[in-house]
């Protein structure tokens, strides 16, 4: 028994001992000098990065690939912008680019996809140019207002070559271009979904010039996940509704897998897919495991401090963390996030692009295509192939070599899957998804187009009934009778449901008859109502409120969960704690607090309802759900060490939304090695199998797992759900993929060996989890996923939950 606690190489107490840290970099030294013996001498940059405790699960060298055009330049196009694209140094395209001007002079719709920095822009500038040369009008919509002005000088001076006017149409456009648009003098609009939303709903004299909109452009494609793409859509269907035709378009996107389909998803079109591969300098490519990424990123970002370095977090609270510790150990660094002023964003972008600043901690608001200058080093969290491609597309864009760094953390299922694995990460596909049928979602939207245009009757969708009726009830829209001939009368219709009024519709005999109208019901109500519409989100936001003042907003559920009483937050490089959340009056008091290094994670528990069944499949359906998140305590943890404290418990604070997700009966597993099969190996089972799911969705719905939600039962009902508002399409993308989510989740438990009867922070361990990962039973979800696997099925029955039951949940 004393000998297990002595290292058998060096004679040391294990936990003083060296020797198997100095293996780890023998290893990863080993691997650096195999993979690179052709490659000549080894940079010291390199070097350092491999000279690591933290093990090098994966490296490879990947070389530039088609990293010039070779078509020549089409004589179709007009002369002039034949010289102007010389004039900017093209004188030839890539043939992804010559395959998207073809396809839309046949008048196709496009979706192209290719690497940063390849010339997507001029891909669809060209052939739009073409379209609209004679007549009509073309918008091009980007994500962020940085984006489009990021675009503006290359897409002006494309079409001034042949005498057409592009207006950069957003919040920060001057007097002059604003007039510009209204009158009808921009022939290319450059704007943003916000913008265009804000107009259409507000501004008659904008919804007029709109009439002759021939060509629609949506550029970064693939940043239209959830709630945002589903805005997206009904904004297509606003738009088109005001046109005198139907318009075509061209979306731009890095590589998604399934581009076309989310693109016909988005705007109920036939779409051909053109698609670019190319690379123009050497990437080197790193996956590191590590157990605390904080501590890694300090690590690597001082030991290559002449490098311009980004590094990406996949969220608000890792983002400020690490910006946090950068800056407690002396590293300048900076943030870029939504939620800034746009003028600090601004200031960021610019002092990284003229290289007073080294180093810059992103959300994916620097995915996009803003050129920031000449990026050496990518640091990311873990993200889907595709995904970190995007991300790592921010370096070498001038072709110099750079490098990128992957970061697998140990307490966490995909990344321990991917250590043992590394092979798989470029095998799972990077998908995007909506929902459509977001009901939240659908009021604002449906309430916009009553404002800008009376709904006909022909006009409504079976699936906005639901929305339709809350609407009526809320006086916020009426429904009346008008004909060509007459202007609306005020003879109302009331207590019409939407069912009532889609299944009485009859075709007019002639365009005289009467016909029936969707109207916007002007009152206070109605204004507040729609005061309370993001297209980026919807519902409500908490107030951070720090002496009275206001220092940001956090939306909810998600506030729930980060500004409870006591809470230790992150933000914009301070450390806050929570004193007073209030939601009735939506704001958390807040108090600066700078001692210490611990950060807080909630204890909460979940209960689910199901509201209406939207489809079967096999064992599992996907609905609509009500979810009451009640938050009863907190946890303490170190951001270095991630050692955690003892429980603080409050008086529970609860709070209940709309969502979308699906639920599925799990096979009874069997007892293991004679085991007695209590209540609690059941209940450890079921919620280890939970855990397991949500976080190996990462592989399959491109590390969105910090937006699901997961709760188990003891009867082993499983709820998988989106936690935003009305859902937001990332639990149906799991819905579709459940078997191979199975799978993926056998591997995890099996390949983990930590030998542990509830797992560890590799494999069943959660840190989203409320009820602090008790109880978990690794060999028992073991057991489901081969039952599952084997075919075996147990029976689901959701009309068990139209009403809470009175059991214990498991987040």
């Amino acid at each position: 028994m004393i000998d297990e606690l002595f290292c058998s190489k060096c004679g040391k107490l294990k936990r003083k001992c060296k020797c198997k840290k100095e293996g780890i970099r023998k290893e990863n030294i080993k691997l650096l000098k195999k993979i690179n013996k052709d490659k000549g001498k080894i940079s010291e940059d390199l070097k350092i990065l491999f000279d690591t405790d933290d093990r090098i699960s994966f490296y490879k060298v990947f070389e530039p690939y088609n990293p010039e055009p070779t078509v020549e330049i089409d004589e179709k196009l007009p002369i002039m912008l034949q010289k102007a694209l010389i004039d900017r140094g093209i004188t030839k395209l890539y043939p992804f680019q010559q395959k998207a001007i073809e396809l839309t002079r046949q008048g196709k719709n496009v979706v192209i996809t290719a690497p940063t920095g390849f010339g997507k822009t001029e891909a669809f500038t060209i052939p739009v140019l073409e379209s609209i040369f004679e007549n009509g009008r073309a918008m091009i919509i980007y994500p962020t207002k940085a984006l489009a002005k990021d675009q503006e000088r290359k897409i002006k001076y494309y079409a001034n070559s042949i005498g057409l006017a592009t207006i950069r149409f957003d919040g920060d456009s001057n007097p002059i271009e604003r007039n510009a648009v209204f009158s009808g003098k921009a022939d290319i609009i450059l704007s943003n979904p916000d913008m265009i939303d804000y107009h259409l709903r507000n501004s008659p004299i904008f919804r007029r010039i709109l009439k002759n909109l021939r060509f629609l452009v949506v550029d970064e494609l693939h940043s239209y996940n959830g709630l945002f793409g589903s805005n997206l859509y009904f904004l297509f269907e606003r738009l088109q509704r005001l046109t005198d035709q139907d318009l075509q378009i061209a979306c731009a996107s890095a590589t998604i897998s399934n581009s076309e389909e989310f693109a016909e998803s988005l705007f109920d079109k036939k779409f051909f897919k053109v698609n670019g591969d190319h690379r123009k300098g050497i990437l080197h490519f790193i996956m590191r495991y590590t157990p605390n990424i904080y501590s890694t990123i300090k690590d690597i970002v001082k030991s290559i401090p002449s490098k311009k370095t980004l590094i990406f977090g996949n969220s608000y609270k890792s983002v400020e963390t690490i910006s946090w510790v950068l800056n407690r150990e002396g590293v300048t660094s900076k943030v870029h996030k939504a939620g800034l002023p746009n003028q600090i964003r601004e200031e960021v972008e610019a002092e990284f692009r003229k290289g007073k600043l080294k180093v810059v901690i992103s959300t994916p608001t620097l995915e996009l295509g803003v050129d920031i200058g000449d990026v050496e080093a990518v640091i990311s969290e873990l993200v889907n192939y595709s995904h970190f491609l995007q991300r790592v597309g921010r370096a070498g864009r001038n072709g110099q070599e750079s490098i990128g760094i992957l970061l697998l953390r140990k307490d966490d299922a995909i990344s321990t899957y991917y250590k043992s694995k590394p092979e798989d990460y470029f095998k799972f596909e990077n998908s995007s998804y909506i929902e459509r049928r977001n009901e939240e979602i659908m009021k604002y939207q449906i309430l916009s187009m009553c404002m800008e245009k009376p709904l006909s009757i022909n006009e409504l969708k079976e699936e906005w009934a639901n929305a339709i009726d809350w609407l009526l009830e809320n006086k916020l829209i009426s429904v009346s009778l008008m004909s060509s001939t007459s202007t609306h009368q005020s003879k109302e219709l009331s207590k019409v449901g939407n069912r009532d009024i889609i299944q009485n519709v009859e075709p007019r005999k002639n365009p005289h008859q009467n016909q029936r109208y969707v109207f916007y019901t002007p009152n206070a109500f109605a204004k507040d109502f729609i005061k309370n519409f993001s297209m980026r989100g919807i519902g409500e936001s908490v107030k951070m409120v720090v002496n009275q003042d206001i220092v940001g907003e956090r939306s909810l559920p998600i506030a729930l969960k980060e500004l409870f009483p006591g809470s230790i937050i992150l933000h914009n490089g301070k450390r806050f704690r929570s004193l007073l959340l209030d939601l009735e009056k939506k704001e958390a008091i807040l108090e600066e607090f700078r001692h210490g290094s611990q950060i807080t994670e909630p204890l909460y528990n979940s209960t689910p309802v199901i509201t209406s069944v939207l489809e079967w499949k096999d064992f599992s359906v996907y609905c609509a759900l009500e979810i009451s998140m009640t938050v009863y305590g907190y946890i303490e943890k170190d951001i270095y060490s991630q050692k955690k404290a003892n429980a603080t418990y409050f008086e529970p604070i609860t709070y209940t939304f709309p969502t979308k997700g699906f639920v599925f009966s799990a096979p009874f597993p069997p007892p293991i090695n004679d085991t007695v099969a209590d209540e609690e190996y059941y209940a450890g089972s079921f919620h280890a199998l939970e855990h397991v799911l949500i976080e190996s969705s990462n592989a399959l719905t491109g590390g969105g797992s910090n937006q699901i939600g997961g709760i188990s039962t003891p009867r082993g009902d499983i709820f998988i759900y989106d936690a935003t508002i009305g859902g937001s399409g990332l639990s149906k993308l799991l819905f579709n993929r459940f078997y191979k989510a199975v799978e993926v989740s056998g591997e995890v438990l099996r390949n983990c060996d930590c030998g542990r009867i509830d797992g560890c922070p590799g494999c069943t361990y959660s840190y989203q989890c409320g009820n602090n990962n008790q109880p978990l039973n690794k060999l028992g979800a073991i057991e489901i996923i081969k039952t599952i696997i084997k075919g075996n099925k147990r029976k689901i029955e959701p009309e068990k939950y139209d009403n809470e039951q009175k059991f214990k949940y498991y987040a």
